[in-house]
């Protein structure tokens, strides 16, 4: 299975969602600014740039992010061409939509932090976002893995 977790720049929100699902960070504890940078891909300065791997779960699943601006039905119909095009059955795609758990705090963070002259005012929104959504962005995740990677109440600990 290939599992995209997408939302608008591909590099907050979506980037959570895949590092929840690989077990680099953990539900119950929500890690500072400086914790998130260290992910590969969170806040990365070439946000919008498509598809990025994260990396393969115990079972095998790929998660993958991906930035889709204002369209990610578009983009979900254009990977799926792509997987019938490599002989990939397009069913075996999980195309998971993060943005919808992410608050208007956070999009206006992230919108203002692309200024120069505001970046820190955007961060600091961003932060306070996340720390507001990310009880949400967990249920999505657990919701994903419970139904593809087996119970997630066995994951109890982060692998990293």
């Amino acid at each position: 299975m290939i599992i995209v977790y997408a939302c608008y720049s591909g590099i907050h929100a979506a980037v959570l969602a895949g590092a929840l699902h690989l077990g680099w960070i953990t539900s119950f504890s929500l890690s500072g600014w400086h914790s998130f940078k260290r992910l590969s891909y969170f806040d990365s300065s070439e946000g919008r740039s498509g598809l990025r791997y994260l990396g393969r779960t115990d079972k095998g699943n790929l998660i993958y992010t991906a930035a889709v601006g204002n369209d990610g039905g578009t983009a979900e119909k254009a990977v799926k061409s792509l997987l019938t095009i490599l002989n990939r059955n397009p069913n075996d795609l999980l195309w998971v939509d993060v943005s919808r758990e992410v608050s208007l705090l956070w999009r206006l963070g992230g919108c203002i932090k692309r200024s120069r002259l505001l970046e820190f005012l955007g961060r600091f929104l961003l932060q306070i976002g996340i720390w507001w959504d990310y009880p949400r962005i967990v249920k999505l995740v657990k919701n994903v893995y419970n139904q593809y990677e087996g119970s997630w109440d066995s994951k109890i600990t982060a692998k990293t």
